[in-house]
C-alpha cells in the first residue's frame, strides 16, 4: 500500500499532490481509447525541492510527453507492442497502452526550472523550490 505523507519531516505541507490515477481527465484525445498504464512512483523531499521517480519500462524519450500547465504536471506516453514476432501469439502479458499520471504542483515549486531525465525505464523529475527573495 502506497504511503502519502501529509506533512514532511520539517513541518511543511507537501508541494506535489498526486491526483486521481484512474481518472481519464487530462488524457490526450489521441489516447482516449487506449488502456491506461499507471506508473508506480516515489516522491523524495530534498532541502531544495522534490524528486519524483516513475517506472515507465519499455518507453523511449521521444515517446514520453511531460507537460506543465496551470500548476499541474501531466506525464503521458504510449507504449506499443514493439516486439511482434511472426506467427500466432499464444500468450500476451506485456503491457500495452498509455502511461498516464497527473500531479498538482503548488506555487512554491519553480515550474520554469523543472527538469526530467529518462534512463533505463526510470523517469526522474526534479521540482526545485522557488527562491525566496
Amino acid at each position: 500500500m502506497a504511503k502519502k505523507k501529509e506533512e514532511s519531516k520539517n513541518g511543511k505541507k507537501g508541494y506535489i499532490e498526486v491526483l486521481e490515477s484512474r481518472s481519464r481527465e487530462g488524457v490526450d484525445k489521441k489516447y482516449e481509447n487506449e488502456i491506461l498504464l499507471i506508473p508506480k512512483i516515489d516522491i523524495w523531499e530534498r532541502e531544495d525541492g522534490y524528486t519524483l521517480v516513475a517506472e515507465v519500462p519499455g518507453i523511449k524519450k521521444d515517446e514520453l510527453n511531460i507537460k506543465v500547465t496551470n500548476e499541474e504536471l501531466v506525464l503521458q506516453g504510449k507504449k506499443d507492442d514493439k516486439f511482434k514476432e511472426k506467427g500466432e501469439n499464444i500468450l500476451s502479458e506485456l503491457d500495452k497502452g498509455v502511461y498516464f499520471r497527473r500531479f498538482r504542483i503548488k506555487k512554491e515549486i519553480d515550474c520554469e526550472k523543472i527538469t526530467a531525465n529518462l534512463e533505463n525505464g526510470m523517469l526522474l523529475i526534479n521540482f526545485p523550490l522557488r527562491k525566496l527573495e
